[in-house]
């Protein structure tokens, strides 16, 4: 396919996957790349959107990273601002041409259910992040249904020593203060999605103008002992492991088996969960040295 010059805008550029999105397609050749944090772009105030993206053209591919998460909030307040952004955006941008939209959604959509997500399952939130991602997702599909949409559907992200995800906290716990804690025995089933293999799907995406929705799967998905013990064989000092009893409505699995995801990108070499882990080890080793 023509890899001709493509206008990318990426909403919610601060934030880690928007930064490091931003980085990595600016190293691309083909890319026009304009970075947008929220005080650049407010999706919460529509004149604010106005400015921003009035220079968009038919030409034009919007990648939203932007949301408040769940470790900011998890309550009826920001439940009420996600919608709202999305709905912002989405009113602006049905009176406009552009090439392409993606946003990131997640699989907590899904719920709780201890089901195999397959493409079909029905979805079923369980707290205010997720059903607001769901709602997001219909409001999108319903404004911009004549547009070229693209959603992804993610576990939790995970990277270099910036990253907040539940596995980098888990990295750092074990450089921090040589402890692990452990949740249940760590048996949940989670598949963590390296940045590098998401930036991989992104960039694949927008090359190929694939639209649609999928559930992300890059690899196998594994308990959380498996992750930890994959942290422990990196490192090159002792860990404790510290098993705590705890119910939380976090405490279920998440296995995927996406056909769909698969069929349309197979194309990729996904770089493998030891290999991501093994790397982010010696990016937090060198971080600490500098300290």
């Amino acid at each position: 396919m023509q890899n001709y010059n493509k206008k990318i805008y990426i909403i919610g550029s601060t934030g880690f996957v928007g930064k490091e999105l931003e980085y990595y397609l600016s190293l691309q050749d083909g890319y026009d790349i304009k970075g947008l944090s929220s005080k650049e772009c407010n999706l919460l105030c529509i004149n604010s959107i106005n400015n921003a993206l009035k220079e968009i053209d038919e030409n034009t591919i919007l990648v939203v990273t932007s949301s408040i998460t769940r470790l900011v909030g998890n309550n009826f307040d920001t439940f009420c601002k996600n919608i709202k952004m999305i709905y912002n955006l989405s009113v602006f941008l049905k009176n406009q041409e552009f090439r392409q939209l993606i946003f990131l959604s997640t699989l907590d959509i899904y719920g709780n259910q201890n089901k195999v997500i397959v493409d079909d399952l029905s979805p079923k939130p369980h707290d205010y992040y997720s059903l607001s991602k769901l709602v997001s997702e219909d409001i999108l599909l319903n404004l911009l249904s004549n547009t070229k949409l693209t959603i992804f559907r993610l576990q939790g992200v995970f990277g270099d020593y910036k990253c907040k995800s539940t596995l980098n906290n888990i990295i750092n716990g074990a450089f921090n203060s040589k402890n692990i804690n452990i949740v249940n025995g760590g048996h949940s089933y989670r598949e963590f999605i390296y940045i590098n293999n998401l930036l991989l799907i992104i960039k694949y995406a927008i090359d190929n103008q694939i639209d649609g929705i999928y559930n992300i799967s890059c690899n196998k998905s594994m308990q959380i002992i498996e992750y930890v013990n994959l942290i422990c064989d990196n490192i090159d000092f002792h860990v404790d492991l510290t098993f705590l009893e705890s119910k939380t409505n976090r405490d279920y699995n998440v296995v995927v088996d996406s056909e769909k995801f698969h069929e349309k990108f197979h194309k990729i070499h996904f770089i493998s969960t030891e290999k991501a882990i093994h790397d982010i080890i010696v990016s937090t080793v060198i971080n600490q040295e500098r300290l």
